[in-house]
């Protein structure tokens, strides 16, 4: 009876293993394994642990120039078998350029320090400045349909301005992000979502 088990098990593994294409068959090494490993790890909001071997190869790739890095590390990323398949050569575009610099812990507070009142976008009107925007190049890493990266939302958030608290409307004592909208104490914030 265990004989029998056992050649049938061996039987239906070279079975499997028969249907299966070639390519199928053979594991990934060296940096193919890293570079398909790491587009997997950049692609998610939070890598797991086991993506340390190959965001540290990703990471160590560093030129002189901003640009050449960017290649550098397209190059090894091209490493990977699937890098041409259909999506792929634009989430690794995304990649590239996004992960490393977007940060979003990072980002937060320089968005907030550059927050200067508020700008419609339709007339351009502002009463003090425009504010800081997350970087294209972090919203395409962020809004790629093959990632799942969380940039920084930005918030408004409103409060009576009357009463002795406020005073009188005046710019002068208006921090970062702070405006007067419609008798309103407003303030918009970068804050995760």
């Amino acid at each position: 009876m265990k004989a029998t088990r056992t050649t049938l098990f061996t039987a239906a593994a070279l079975v499997i293993s028969s249907a299966m294409p070639a390519v199928a068959q053979e594991l990934l090494e060296g940096d193919e394994k890293l570079a398909c490993e790491a587009i997997l790890c950049l692609s998610s909001g939070s890598p797991p642990h086991e993506c340390s071997p190959s965001l540290k190869k990703y990471f160590s790739i560093e030129k002189k120039k901003l640009s050449d890095t960017i290649k550098a590390r397209r190059d090894f990323l091209e490493e990977c078998p699937s890098s041409s398949e259909e999506g792929m050569p634009s989430l690794i575009n995304a990649i590239v350029n996004g992960a490393g610099r977007c940060d979003a812990e990072k980002m937060i507070p320089q968005l907030n320090a550059h927050l200067w009142g508020m700008c419609d976008p339709e007339s351009g009107y502002s009463f003090v400045g425009c504010m800081a925007d997350v970087p294209k190049v972090c919203q395409d890493y962020a809004n790629h349909p093959l990632t799942r990266v969380d940039m920084p939302v930005k918030t408004k958030t409103c409060q009576s301005a009357s009463g002795s608290k406020w005073g009188w409307y005046s710019s002068e004592n208006l921090q970062p992000g702070e405006f007067y909208e419609g008798g309103q104490l407003c303030k918009y914030e970068w804050k995760m979502p």
